[in-house]
């Protein structure tokens, strides 16, 4: 597995439990561009 999809993978675990326990989500992206090509890249 990638970095780049280890990444992805922990942001899409800590995104379902909060969802799932009702919770806030508190983050910020520090580099929007990469965070889109690394969603891009996981669509495909």
């Amino acid at each position: 597995m990638s970095k780049q999809s280890a990444q992805l993978e922990w942001y899409g675990t800590i995104f379902q439990q909060s969802l799932s326990e009702k919770k806030p989500l508190h983050f910020m992206l520090n580099n929007v561009e990469d965070t889109f090509e690394l969603i891009n890249q996981s669509l495909e």
